[in-house]
Parts: C-alpha cells; sequence; structure tokens
C-alpha cells in the first residue's frame, strides 16, 4: 500500500479527520510540496510530512480544523539559526507551508486526476481540469495560488518468474507501494515448491500480454528460451525499464539470438528499446544475495523513474 492509499483507507475508516498538504518549500524541508499527511479525531495518522518535529504542532492546528471545519494555512519558517534553541528545532534551513484542510471528500486521491491544492485565496483541495500539467507547480488558478500536480498511479512491476530469489523483490517493491505482478512461464507443477503467489502464462500467449506504459518488467526466469520469448514481447513494448537477471555474457546472446530470428525486426532497428534494457540487471552495490540483489533491483528501478543518476548526495550540492 503507497502512502496515498494509506491515508485514503484511513479517511475511509474515520469519523472526522484533517488532511495536511506541503504546497511550498523555500530552502530545505524533510518533504517537498505535495507530500501529505491525515490526522483523525482519534488521533491517529497515515502520511509523513516531516521528521517528528512538528507533529505536536501540526495535531493541535488539525484539531482546530476538525473542529472548525475551516481550513488553515501554517508556515514554519527555520532559516535563523536561533530557530533550533528558541523555535521548533528544525534546523532545516527552510520555508515551509502546510495547507490544513477538513478530510471532507478525498476520492481524489485514489483517481490519478490533476489536482489543485490552494493555500492563498479559496483554501482546499479541488479536482484541477482546466488544462494539462506536466510537472508539479505553484500557479495562479481561479480559485487562488495554488500547489498543482497530477497524481500519478503507483509504479508497476512486472516480475517474469517465480523462484526464491523473487520473494525479497516483491517485498521491497510492495513496500515502496507498487503495483507488483508476478507471471509465471512453467507449466504449473504440483510437486514444485510455491515462494510467491504467481499468475501462469504459457510462452505462446505472451503476445496477449498487457504491458502499461512506462512499467519496469525484470525478467528472472533463470531459463534461456523463455527470457528469448520475454524479449520479444518486453522490448517493443512501452515499458521505461527492462531488467534481465545474469551475466552480460548471457543477454548478448539472447540478442544476437533475437538478431538471428527471421521473423524478428532486427537489433538494428531496436535503438530505443535497447536503451531501456538493462543488463545485468541492477546498481552496483556489491550485491551477493537474494535481498541485496533485490536492493540493487529496485534502486535501479528507482533511478529510471525519477531520471537521477543514482549519486551519492554527499556528492551534490544541494538536494533540492
Amino acid at each position: 500500500m503507497n502512502e496515498r492509499d494509506a491515508i485514503y483507507h484511513l479517511w475511509k475508516h474515520s469519523e472526522k479527520s484533517a488532511l495536511a498538504t506541503v504546497v511550498e518549500v523555500k530552502g530545505s524541508a524533510y518533504r517537498r510540496p505535495g507530500a501529505r499527511m491525515l490526522l483523525t479525531l482519534d488521533g491517529r495518522g497515515a502520511g509523513v510530512i516531516n521528521g517528528g518535529c512538528l507533529d505536536a504542532d501540526l495535531h493541535t492546528r488539525a484539531q482546530m480544523v476538525m473542529e472548525s471545519g475551516v481550513a488553515q494555512l501554517a508556515c514554519y519558517d527555520t532559516t535563523s539559526s536561533q530557530d533550533i534553541v528558541f523555535g521548533l528545532g528544525l534546523g532545516c534551513r527552510g520555508v515551509v507551508k502546510i495547507l490544513i484542510e477538513p478530510g471532507e471528500n478525498l476520492d481524489w486521491l485514489v483517481q490519478n486526476e490533476t489536482v489543485a491544492v490552494v493555500f492563498e485565496g479559496q483554501l482546499g483541495s479541488r479536482r484541477f481540469n482546466t488544462q494539462a500539467v506536466e510537472r508539479p507547480q505553484i500557479m495562479e488558478t481561479n480559485w487562488g495560488r495554488a500547489f498543482v500536480e497530477r497524481l500519478e498511479p503507483p509504479q508497476v512491476l512486472l516480475i517474469f518468474g517465480a523462484g526464491a530469489d523473487v520473494v525479497p523483490l516483491e517485498i521491497m517493491s510492495r513496500t515502496l507501494g507498487w503495483n507488483v505482478q508476478i507471471i509465471d512461464l512453467r507449466a504449473p507443477n504440483p510437486a514444485r515448491p510455491v515462494f510467491v503467489s504467481s499468475t501462469f502464462m504459457a510462452p505462446e500467449y505472451l503476445g496477449e500480454l498487457a504491458i502499461p506504459d512506462n512499467a519496469a518488467c525484470v525478467i528472472m526466469t533463470h531459463n534461456f528460451l523463455h527470457d528469448l520469448e520475454l524479449l520479444k514481447r518486453v522490448l517493443p513494448s512501452s515499458a521505461a525499464y527492462i531488467g534481465i537477471l545474469g551475466p552480460r555474457r548471457r543477454t548478448d546472446e539472447l540478442l544476437e539470438q533475437l538478431g538471428s530470428d527471421t521473423l524478428w525486426p532486427g537489433i538494428a532497428s531496436m535503438e530505443q528499446q535497447l536503451s531501456r534494457l538493462f543488463a545485468p540487471v541492477g546498481l552496483d552495490l556489491g550485491a551477493e544475495t537474494p535481498e541485496e540483489i533485490a536492493l540493487a533491483i529496485v534502486a535501479e528501478i528507482q533511478k529510471v523513474k525519477r531520471g537521477k543518476t543514482a549519486g551519492s548526495l554527499r556528492e551534490q550540492g544541494s538536494i533540492h
């Protein structure tokens, strides 16, 4: 369950609640605009927008919002060095604005829509369909100044293979709230150990497999012929990430086999597709165990998803 789903689930099972959203940040902060947290009348919460340093004040403000039914904007200024001693003690050196509003109708949280969180003007979150928004931004709307973003669906991860090494990859991916689907190309066999819940699909039916746009595909069947058929299906797809478990030489042999297939368009015309192929799969983290390999794979998918370099943060001048 991802953060938005957790917030929505708590809202559905709460008598009264307040939604807190980070709407503007200047300088450094724990979370960026768009981070959300739901607080309920009975003291429960879902989502994280700070490291715990603002919780007491946010809970107090949330109680006021729930009692009055009126949204309010909280501004936390930690740019002064004296804040560490005399203020909230954040030490982040930034200005953070958080809108706290009554949790009335939060169905939009799970509908992957464009949302405007108005924090100057008619306060509150609203569906925003006036124009397409490619990236989160602060802009003027008919209701006032707002943080506008398109709520993206969870990352889809298709795992091909159902061996024991899939278990940690599934666990880590689901922890991140990703939509994980595990597909096993092996015919069902009652005598074979079951490590994960999977869907059986015979190789000859892979052409019917739907691969969502921007999906991540990880091939770990440990079967050369199965991997060959999978590459024929996933390479022409709109998947954003395609990873193959195994040594580079094995992947080279797979691509050579594809190139010699007279029914295949040929590798020469597949440059764009091959740019999305990561083999060997995963970042170089010195991974040895299945858990470490899973971490390397998840980290690489996240790197591609965010368009980052995966370098050490200490080598960067600023992380925001």
